[in-house]
C-alpha cells in the first residue's frame, strides 16, 4: 500500500547495500548515478536515496565523477531502523484516527497530543466536539454527472524517446535518441492511478487474467465500452488499419479477447501472432529503466509479418512502457507506419 511504501522510504535493506556496496567495488573507478543503475536492479529514486544514507554514514563518497565506495564496513543498525518504522507506524495510526468518520475523539486534542502538547484538550468547538461534522450526502445527479466526467477524461500515453544510459553494460547496442520513425505515437490508457467509473471492472478482469479466472462478462462489456469511447475522441492522424496485441504469459488471454472485440466494433483484422515474448521475469521485478528496457529487449521479438498502416497496439497493462515502446520499435523497423498504444491500465503515464 501506499502507507507501506512511505514506512520503509529511506530505509536501506541489508541486501540493497551489499548490492550497491559490490557494484562500486568491482568498478575501476567512481560509477556516476546512471552507470549505477545498470549494475544494481534498484529504481532510480530509492538509489539516491540509500546513496544519500550511505554517504552519511561513511560507506560511500561522492565526487564530480560519481560514487565510490571508501571501503568501511557496513553495519546494518536493526534497532535504529525498528525505531524509525515504529515511529513511522505511530504517526499512521494517528492520521487514520484524525480522519476517521467515525472518531469521536476531538480533532484539535488529536493534533496537539500528536505534538507532544502538554495541554492537550478537548477544544469544544470542533466537529466532533459538537456533533455537528460535514454533510457528505451527494445527490445522485450531481454524482451521475461526476462520473460521465470522469470517465469521459482521457488518459494520454506519453512516448519514450531516449533509450536510457549503459545498456552496454547489459549486453544492447541501443543508446541516445530513439530513431523517430520508430518512436511509439502518443497512446491512451482507460485507467490509471486515479480511480474512475471503468477501475473497478480493470481491476477485477486483471486479477481474473493472472488468476486463471474466467474473464468477467459484465466487466468485459463495461471496458470494451470505454474503450470505444476512448478511440472515437482519439485525435489521430490517421485513422489504425489494424490491431497488434502484445504477448503476456500473465495478461495475454485478456490483452487478446479485448482486441477481438474492439476488432468486431471497428471492423478491424486482428493480429496475435505478430509479437511474441521469450520467458523473463515481468517488468515489475525490474528495479529502474535500464534493467527495464533490457528486459523488454531481451523478451520481445518479431515473428510474424508486421501489417501495414498505422497500427493500434493494445495491452493489458502498462507499467515502465518499455515493453511497448521496444514492440513499437520492432513493427516499425519491420515496415509497419504509425503505432498507437492503448491499455486497459497504466501505472504510470510517462
Amino acid at each position: 500500500t501506499l502507507w507501506d511504501h512511505f514506512d520503509v522510504a529511506g530505509v536501506p535493506t541489508e541486501a540493497e547495500v551489499e548490492e550497491i556496496l559490490a557494484a562500486l567495488g568491482d568498478a575501476e573507478g567512481p560509477l556516476s548515478l546512471p552507470r549505477l543503475e545498470t549494475r544494481v536492479n534498484i529504481r532510480r529514486t530509492r538509489l539516491e536515496l540509500l546513496l544519500k544514507v550511505l554517504d552519511v554514514d561513511g560507506n560511500v563518497v561522492r565526487d564530480e565523477r560519481g560514487y565510490a565506495a571508501t571501503g568501511t564496513a557496513y553495519d546494518h543498525d536493526h534497532a535504529r531502523y525498528e525505531r524509525l518504522l515504529a515511529g513511522r507506524r505511530a504517526e499512521r495510526r494517528v492520521m487514520l484516527h484524525y480522519l476517521d468518520p467515525m472518531g469521536t475523539d476531538c480533532l484539535m486534542e488529536l493534533l496537539t497530543r500528536a505534538l507532544d502538547d502538554p495541554g492537550a484538550a478537548a477544544c469544544g468547538r470542533c466537529g466532533r466536539c459538537t456533533g455537528n461534522g460535514l454533510d457528505v450526502e451527494v445527490e445522485d445527479e450531481l454524482r451521475r454527472a461526476a462520473e460521465v466526467f470522469v470517465a469521459s477524461v482521457d488518459l494520454p500515453l506519453k512516448a519514450r524517446r531516449r533509450w536510457p544510459t549503459g545498456l552496454d553494460v547489459l549486453g544492447y547496442r541501443q543508446r541516445g535518441n530513439i530513431d523517430r520513425s520508430a518512436q511509439l505515437a502518443e497512446g491512451r490508457a482507460l485507467t490509471g492511478n486515479e480511480s474512475s467509473s471503468y477501475t473497478e471492472a480493470v481491476h477485477r478482469l486483471l486479477a481474473q487474467a493472472a488468476s486463471g479466472e474466467e474473464l468477467d462478462e459484465d466487466a468485459l462489456e463495461r471496458i470494451v465500452d470505454g474503450l470505444a469511447r476512448v478511440l472515437a475522441r482519439w485525435p489521430w492522424r490517421a485513422r489504425p488499419r489494424t490491431i497488434v496485441t502484445m504477448p503476456s504469459h500473465t495478461y495475454g488471454r485478456l490483452t487478446r479477447v479485448v482486441a477481438d472485440r474492439l476488432g468486431e466494433l471497428g471492423h478491424l483484422p486482428v493480429h496475435h501472432d505478430v509479437l511474441a515474448a521469450r520467458p523473463s521475469p515481468p517488468q515489475s521485478d525490474r528495479g529502474n529503466s535500464a534493467h527495464q528496457a533490457a528486459g523488454a529487449l531481451g523478451a520481445l521479438e518479431l515473428v510474424g509479418g508486421p501489417p501495414a498502416g498505422p497500427v493500434l497496439l493494445v495491452d493489458a497493462l502498462r507499467r515502465s512502457g518499455w515493453t511497448l515502446t521496444v514492440a513499437g520499435v520492432l513493427l516499425s523497423e519491420a515496415g509497419s507506419d504509425e503505432v498507437l498504444p492503448l491499455v486497459l491500465h497504466a501505472t504510470t503515464a510517462g
